[in-house]
């Protein structure tokens, strides 16, 4: 018999419900390509200086070795507790089952986080302070008050048009645009607004997430790459360049 290795991660919930719910959530986002769930286990635990007893659901996810970080850090982050068991060993497997766990995980897309603007990237932009967003220390730009409203070279109409081509995306002729997708790792959404000044682009508002490659389709509506761009990050109040906006936004 010829053995692979892969992991398995196991965690405790307070109840059958919140077990479900879990293994649930990981495998339809095909982290794991399976979950169980022991029903009764009998726990004895240190807790805020005292002894607790009580029931739990066990439960032990299977997945490649590649994914067992991205599997693991979901379940922390949808876990019930404030303090959730989290157990990953490499084991043995079967050779076929091995195969199979790894035909049924799929490693998670860079997914995007944001709230900004989107500009047109004068030539004149220089280097700015760096400043501390989200836990991020970003470079940012410069940029004159009179160049932050260079328009884009793409009009407003035909911008809004090819964004409403994008497939689950509507837009209405104010400018308003919403746009929601899936994939294997759930459903994402952007809402935003396009604003014009003499028929061009002069910005775009753009909030929520999607995975990285939907929002080079975004982009490509502006006019990107050829149309050189810059993101105003909302809450920071900064102006950054897009290799710096791609990599925060991928933290967040």
């Amino acid at each position: 018999m010829k053995l692979r290795q892969i992991s398995q991660l196991t965690t405790t919930c307070s109840d059958r419900a919140a077990a479900e719910r879990l293994v649930a959530s990981v495998v339809e986002k095909r982290l794991a390509a399976c979950g169980q769930i022991d029903p009764i286990v009998h726990s004895r635990y240190y807790w805020q200086g005292g002894v607790e007893t009580g029931t739990e659901c066990r439960c032990t996810f299977k997945t490649s070795l590649a994914l067992a970080e991205a599997c693991g850090d979901v379940i922390l982050a949808e876990h019930a507790y404030e303090t959730p068991e989290l157990i990953v060993t490499t084991v043995s497997a079967s050779e076929a089952y091995a195969e199979w766990i790894e035909a049924n995980v799929v490693s998670p897309a860079t997914r995007y986080r944001f709230d900004i603007r989107l500009h047109h990237r004068p030539p004149a932009a220089v280097d700015g302070p760096a400043i501390e967003a989200a836990g991020d220390r970003l470079a940012t730009i410069a940029v004159s008050a009179g160049s932050q409203a260079e328009p884009m070279r793409i009009s407003f109409d035909a911008a809004l048009e090819a964004i409403g081509r994008l497939p689950g995306c509507f837009i209405e002729p104010d400018g308003a645009i919403l746009w929601a997708g899936s994939d294997p790792h759930g459903r994402w959404q952007v809402d935003g607004n396009l604003y014009d000044r003499g028929g061009q682009v002069v910005f775009a508002t753009l909030a929520g997430s999607c995975p990285e490659a939907e929002f080079d389709r975004l982009l490509a509506c502006f006019g990107w790459p050829e149309e050189p761009v810059m993101m105003e990050l909302v809450r920071a109040a900064a102006f950054v360049e897009e290799e710096v906006f791609r990599r925060h936004a991928s933290r967040r």
